[in-house]
């Protein structure tokens, strides 16, 4: 039978139909959310090769989310307890968050592939850990095939990441002032300036909440986190070294205790039409500003001022690089990130440490031997 385009549907309208067993068991299987013709042809063929081997898989409406927890389960009394640690945190942590809703028979590569670039741009993992992780993702959707559960494992028909460095995009001070120039008025200026002078992640500063700040010790606990797609504020930060707290400067408190003034009117004028959900950053309703929101501003401010282009997370970076170049500890420049060790934050900004050694090298000789 032919595929068909659904008119009404938004996102990916193709689907098709095809027919299974006999006389009165005869039955039509139908399967939608295919971008294009062809995609839901190829799909339609794969199908129908399937039911004539007889290794047709009946599609379900069962979550990644619920499919994982299955597997861990089939793995809590099989495996040793460091081993099933190593499936359930990177399960828990970032599998479920990134690609918990999605129906399993809809998981596709490139799915699969934007989570892997998630570990290692978003979260800044370094490469063995983002192999680790899509392991993880790979021995369950290995064991799905052998249960019956899908036909087919959708990360056999990817390369097992390896992620090549990149050189990380970064400002300098100078930069960093034009922006900070430009953005000021801004309404959401406070949420580039948590990025950029507290090394905050875009989901840390959207999670931020008026409770975890200290205005008299200047600091600002990160323990809430406003998931990539704006729809979910997590009741914790993502990982263990991820809740942290951060020093803040006095030009980013004085922005800040403007930002509550400002907030507090807000409210009353909103009154009942208010929801509170006690952020730092939101609208002028009290909802969460959607991250592609901030976005469009940044790029919009960015390309007004002349600036080089750089991502809204390279801001993150930006405030790393002139720590390190300021001749901050890169232990503590760990710590402000919430990096899991030391090595992450070694493996991310090498790139300046060489000429950071050539400064000190000559630093040294001049005050212990005289020379320029």
């Amino acid at each position: 039978m032919p595929v068909y385009k659904d008119e009404n549907a938004k996102k990916n309208p193709w689907y098709y139909v095809i027919e299974a067993g006999k006389g009165k068991q005869r039955k039509r299987k139908k399967k939608r959310g295919f971008k294009t013709k062809k995609e839901a042809h190829a799909a339609m063929v794969e199908a129908e090769n399937a039911l004539n081997k007889g290794t047709y898989v009946e599609p379900s409406k069962m979550t990644i989310a619920d499919f994982m927890q299955s597997w861990l389960g089939s793995k809590k009394h099989s495996v040793g307890k460091t081993t099933y640690e190593n499936y359930e945190r990177p399960t828990r942590l970032h599998i479920v968050p990134f690609l918990g809703k999605i129906e399993l028979f809809e998981l596709t590569e490139e799915d699969c592939l934007k989570f892997v670039h998630h570990l290692r741009v978003e979260k800044e993992f370094m490469s063995r850990t983002v192999k680790d992780y899509f392991k993880v993702l790979r021995a369950a959707l290995d064991w799905g095939v052998l249960k019956g559960m899908i036909a087919k494992n959708v990360t056999r028909l990817i390369d097992m990441p390896k992620v090549e460095k990149q050189e990380i995009q970064v400002w300098d001070a100078d930069q960093v002032r034009a922006f900070d120039a430009q953005i000021s008025k801004h309404r959401e200026y406070v949420a580039f300036l948590l990025a950029y002078a507290a090394g905050l992640r875009e989901g840390e500063i959207l999670g931020a909440r008026w409770k975890d700040l200290d205005f008299e010790e200047k600091t600002l606990s990160i323990v809430q986190t406003l998931s990539h797609d704006g729809k979910e504020l997590s009741a914790g930060a993502k990982t263990d070294s991820g809740s942290r707290l951060v020093s803040l400067d006095d030009k980013t408190i004085a922005e800040l205790k403007r930002r509550k003034r400002m907030v507090a009117a807000e409210k009353l004028h909103a009154g009942a039409a208010y929801q509170d959900n006690d952020l730092i950053v939101c609208t002028s309703i009290g909802t969460p500003i959607l991250p592609r929101n901030l976005l469009r501003t940044f790029y919009r401010v960015r390309d007004a001022a002349g600036l080089p282009e750089i991502t809204i997370h390279d801001l993150r970076h930006t405030h790393a690089t002139l720590l390190l170049k300021q001749g901050v500890h890169p232990k503590i420049v760990s710590e402000r990130l919430g990096h899991a060790s030391i090595k992450i934050t070694l493996d991310l900004y090498s790139h300046i440490l060489p000429n950071m050694q050539k400064e000190t090298a000559d630093q040294f000789g001049k005050k212990l031997f005289g020379t320029n």
